[in-house]
């Protein structure tokens, strides 16, 4: 069957290819410059990569769809981070929908919403009083509304609420039991001064000791003798050295201190001036605004505390240069061998003479005898009968009573310091080495390179 030649020529351009295409994305294309273009797409390198796979490429509206979809996706998800939820009378964000309602159920959410409406009640009667003393008589209707408008923010609670809750807080606590804060800023302001004239009178004593005379070379050193004096701390003796909290007595601040935040003096057994170890304490963070753990400065007191509560920095530094650096409270005698014999009773022993007088004295309505002892008008018999128990101040019987709280606290306590540790150290190798030395002996194994048997 023989084929004209127009039909041959139709067949072969209904049937030819084009002559620039993507075999991987199977599309032709009328120019190269359009193919080099395609080779750069997203679309191109998606169907790579499923060429990879073993998967059939997909077309340029499928790409465009699935595109789309993922840009979707991204979106919602965007958006889904971006909203926070918030607890404006705790102050707290969230970013799930399930931990905001489970904190709307817990306790103290709801405590925290019962200060929130207590405080804006309070606010809005003391605000209702100055409305019906301001107002005239005849103004009777709008002193009625007055209270409802007044009264609107509870629902809301925002978040300046949070100031009167802690302004609250903070009366709670009485005024004898707050530190001055004004004082110590005063003290702040005087050691600040000392220590620049200080400075200067320093410099100025070196200055003049380079050019005076084998005469005047007295004066500078009086004048330095006479500038030595205590310095004065800016805290108080009963004052926490981590908030603006002030205790009745020394035992109750570090009973506090211990409570609240956690700080225990290490080895407290061992401990022979416990006001002295406090007071150094309060002089390195009130004055130097130094940390108790880390020793780094700070420009205020505010921040070295703010420093310590971030941190967890609440505690003394008890390593080898922290022992050295508080060696002079501690006492750790009683742990040697010949100490080990005496008991708290002949450590604690006081031996001041109560009296001394070989005279008789009256005091009011007492006689008092020349041994110390007192007697009494019969008139004050009924004050004699009474029996107050005695509080036993003695730093030896407060140090225990610190101790049984440490403890019943969970306070696991410290290790013993560097020097106890490297003798019972020493002690357990030397038992060790004289063990094993005589195991090898007893089993011969002295021996210790071998040679080959070798049978002759």
């Amino acid at each position: 069957m023989a084929f004209s030649e127009r039909e041959v020529t139709m067949a072969t351009q209904e049937f030819s290819l084009p002559q620039f295409t993507c075999l991987t994305c199977r599309v032709g294309f009328p120019d190269g410059d359009i193919q080099r273009a395609h080779y750069k797409t997203d679309w191109h390198r998606y169907n790579l990569k499923r060429k990879v796979a073993t998967l059939a490429p997909v077309s340029a509206n499928a790409f465009r769809e699935r595109v789309l979809a993922q840009r979707r996706d991204q979106e919602e998800q965007q958006a889904k981070e971006a909203t926070n939820f918030v607890c404006e009378p705790c102050g707290k964000t969230f970013n799930t929908q399930g931990s905001h309602d489970s904190h709307m159920k817990s306790k103290k959410h709801k405590e925290r919403c019962a200060k929130v409406a207590q405080a804006q009640k309070r606010k809005a009667e003391a605000q209702a009083v100055e409305n019906a003393t301001a107002e005239d008589t005849g103004a009777s209707m709008e002193m009625a509304e007055t209270p409802v408008q007044v009264a609107q923010p509870i629902v809301s609670a925002t978040v300046s609420v949070s100031a009167d809750v802690e302004q609250d807080a903070e009366d709670a606590v009485p005024a004898k039991n707050r530190q001055d804060v004004e004082e110590q800023k005063r003290k702040y302001v005087l050691l600040r001064k000392k220590m620049i004239a200080e400075y200067e009178a320093e410099q100025a004593r070196k200055s003049g000791a380079m050019d005076a005379s084998a005469d005047g070379d007295e004066a500078p050193t009086e004048g330095q003798d006479n500038g030595e004096d205590d310095e004065e701390p800016i805290l108080e003796l009963f004052d926490c050295v981590f908030d603006t909290y002030r205790a009745d007595n020394l035992e109750d601040l570090i009973a506090y201190m211990s409570k609240e935040h956690c700080f225990f003096i290490p080895n407290i057994e061992y401990v022979v001036d416990l006001e002295g170890l406090l007071r150094y304490l309060q002089l390195k963070v009130g004055n130097y605004f130094t940390c108790l753990a880390c020793h780094k400065g700070f420009h205020s007191l505010e921040a070295v505390r703010n420093h310590m509560s971030d941190k967890s920095h609440k505690a003394v530094d008890y390593t080898e240069d922290g022992q050295a650096e508080l060696g002079d409270f501690y006492d750790y005698s009683s742990t040697y061998p010949d100490d080990a014999e005496l008991d708290d009773a002949a450590r604690d022993m006081d031996l001041a003479v109560i009296g001394t007088g070989s005279t008789l004295k009256v005091d009011g309505m007492e006689l008092v005898l020349p041994d110390g002892k007192r007697i009494g008008h019969r008139e004050m018999k009924h004050y004699y009968k009474q029996r107050f128990r005695k509080e036993d101040t003695r730093e030896s019987v407060v140090i225990s009573r610190l101790a049984a709280q440490y403890k019943a606290l969970g306070h696991s306590g410290f290790t013993a310091p560097a020097p106890l540790l490297r003798r019972d150290q020493a002690r357990a190798d030397r038992k060790t080495k004289r063990n094993s030395l005589g195991t090898a002996l007893k089993q011969n194994r002295l021996q210790f390179h071998y040679r080959e048997q070798v049978l002759v």
